[in-house]
């Protein structure tokens, strides 16, 4: 999906049906986005 007003900008969506493994791997996914967020944010309120 582009977006509106800025070029080279996109939006990209998964989903998988309830109680599959593609569910699991999603939910991996996200779980390791999540912590590397948290990460990034640590570093930078620690000044690194």
């Amino acid at each position: 999906m582009e977006l509106p007003g800025d070029t080279g900008l996109a939006i990209a969506v998964y989903s998988a049906p309830p109680g599959t493994a593609a569910e699991d791997g999603l939910k991996l996914l996200a779980s390791w986005s999540a912590t590397t967020e948290v990460a990034q944010a640590a570093e930078a309120d620690a000044g690194n």
